[in-house]
């Protein structure tokens, strides 16, 4: 058996397996900027990944001298950042992720030229990191914090849920409503990511004497696609709608044309996604949200996701 460890074939292939850890703590660094993390079982998920990391970090100290596990220890050290940014306070993802990358780049097989010169960027990488991080939270905060009062008002298909924000009666954020997806988490009996960075606001009232958002009378209906147009073209029959590129390509329209919802047939809705019939949300009585709205808008397309700080 140690004729076999200490075989130089066996630590080369071995030290492949550095890339599936690589892999896992890029997982979390992707997670930690557009998605928030709920641990559904504590207990059970800190016991998995600490099993995973001590199953991967001691085949990664045993091939620590090997290139492939030097190089995939020196990549992983920027990604920890956005771990420890954005999940701080979950020490049960940081603690182990961090400190299996933190000691791998002190005992990897690198010169120790290498160490110090890398071990300077990655040190002034976090600083200016975190320093930018603060700075950005700082600038881009209010006096008055929006404070959530209601959520998980899931619609009927389960497509779409809101919350309702309120902040204090001097402040001009008022009571707020959001719509996001509600079929973008990722879920497990262990931990649920749920997606951040898609939110519509569909409501506002910042006037002094305000309803309380928790009189809201907010109701999830599903309508049918043809009511819907009918009823907006009944307020505007030359309704203009402002596709994106690739949803004229989808109905072989030219990015000159102009595109007018009187024009569009079943075959057009079809091609660009939008269902017979969906969600539509009423708060007090009047439409504040339609998925065919949404869907023409593109409202939760990856491409206008943000980095919510």
């Amino acid at each position: 058996m140690k004729k076999i460890l200490d075989n130089a074939w066996t630590k080369h292939i071995f030290s492949f397996f550095s890339i599936f850890y690589a892999i896992i703590v890029y997982a979390f660094s992707f997670f930690s900027l557009f998605y928030t993390v709920a641990l559904e079982d504590k207990i059970s998920f800190s016991m998995l990944l600490l099993g995973i990391t001590l199953f991967f970090g001691t085949i990664m100290i045993y091939t620590r001298k090997e290139v492939v596990t030097r190089v995939i220890t020196m990549l992983m050290m920027p990604a920890i950042l956005p771990i420890i940014l954005f999940y701080f306070g979950e020490w049960v993802i940081i603690i182990p992720i961090c400190t299996m990358v933190i000691v791998m780049f002190f005992v990897c097989g690198a010169t120790e030229k290498t160490k110090t010169i890398l071990g300077t960027i990655f040190l002034l990488f976090y600083i200016f990191g975190a320093l930018g991080y603060f700075l950005l939270t700082t600038l881009f905060s209010t006096d008055y914090k929006e404070k959530v009062i209601r959520s998980h008002i899931i619609s009927q298909t389960g497509s779409y849920r809101c919350y309702v924000t309120d902040a204090d009666s001097n402040s001009t954020l008022g009571t707020r409503v959001y719509v996001e997806p509600n079929d973008y988490d990722i879920s497990n009996d262990f931990v649920t990511f749920e997606a951040k960075g898609y939110k519509v606001k569909v409501y506002v009232d910042n006037s002094i004497g305000r309803k309380s958002g928790y009189d809201l009378q907010i109701e999830w209906r599903i309508e049918k696609r043809d009511n819907i147009v009918a009823h907006l073209l009944s307020l505007n029959p030359e309704l203009q709608l402002y596709l994106s590129k690739e949803q004229l390509k989808k109905i072989n329209r030219k990015e000159t044309d102009k595109v007018y919802l009187r024009e569009l047939t079943a075959k057009d809705y079809e091609l660009l996604g939008v269902p017979e019939e969906g969600d539509v949300m009423y708060i007090d009585g009047e439409v504040r949200f339609r998925y065919f709205t949404a869907i023409l808008d593109e409202s939760f397309d990856i491409s206008n996701r943000k980095i919510i700080f």
